[in-house]
């Protein structure tokens, strides 16, 4: 979900990301893990940009504000991807918050 307001010259977004539970793998059992499915897992992001004059635009945002730990997946304890398990890294925030900056210059 994104929600934006803006007016002339600046403005603010934030982004709501979800990831609703998954199962680790068809081959993980309850005799194995104790945990098969995750939890749910919530990112919020916020940027804004402002307009310095005609032709430059500063804009930052933090993504993962609230720093939310990507659930614990047996084999992939450190975040990385467990092909083996069907899961990959790339589909949680396993960074934690993460920040950007950036000035444009534009004609």
């Amino acid at each position: 979900m994104r929600t934006r307001y803006s007016r002339e010259g600046m403005g603010v977004t934030w982004t709501l990301r979800h990831f609703s539970p998954m199962k680790a793998a068809t081959t993980i059992t309850p005799d194995k893990y104790s945990k098969v499915w995750t939890r749910n897992v919530f990112y919020n992001d916020f940027s804004a940009f402002v307009a310095l004059t005609d032709n430059i635009e500063l804009s930052g945002g933090l993504k993962n504000a609230f720093d939310r730990k990507p659930p614990r997946i047996p084999g992939a304890e450190a975040g990385g991807a467990n092909f083996e398990l069907s899961y990959q890294s790339a589909v949680y925030d396993v960074i934690g918050r993460t920040f950007f900056l950036s000035l444009r210059f534009h004609r």
